[in-house]
């Protein structure tokens, strides 16, 4: 199977997660709102919270799918301006802020972009990116668009 097929086929896994999550009132209210079940019937109700995590799970990866698939929007360098914070170009970063990092992996020796999340550590009063030992500052990051 080509990456190409993998693709193809993670568009139509994303679609069906959707219609999934659409029909079952899980999008606007983070469970089954539109499932009907008898609360009084102790197999209904363990199947809708069975149903309702596993609902969760595959609205999780659906967002993963989204942003794999999202075309990259921005690519540059991290620098640490004068407010303590990270920025690359017009992206400042906060904590919590995602994008993909161009870090070194040692099992496989070569450069590979990585996704991540920047984190605030208070004690030392700077960011950090958990699970990545490369400073931050002249970092290579790339951001991808937003999908709907």
């Amino acid at each position: 199977m080509t990456l190409d097929a993998v693709t193809r086929e993670l568009e139509t896994v994303k679609w069906a997660i959707n219609r999934l999550c659409s029909l079952s009132g899980y999008e606007k209210d983070d469970y089954l709102s539109s499932v009907q079940i008898n609360p009084e019937n102790a197999d209904d109700c363990f199947l809708l919270d069975q149903y309702t995590r596993i609902i969760e799970r595959l609205y999780q990866e659906q967002e993963r799918i989204k942003k794999a698939l999202s075309p990259v929007s921005y690519m540059g360098y991290l620098h640490k301006g004068q407010n303590g914070r990270y920025s690359a170009d017009n992206h400042e970063m906060s904590s919590g802020s995602t994008f993909e990092a161009l870090v070194y992996n040692q099992d496989t020796e070569r450069n590979e972009w990585k996704s991540c999340k920047i984190e605030f550590d208070r004690n030392r009063n700077d960011y950090y990116i958990p699970d990545i030992t490369e400073p931050l500052e002249g970092l290579c990051i790339r951001i991808r668009e937003e999908q709907q």
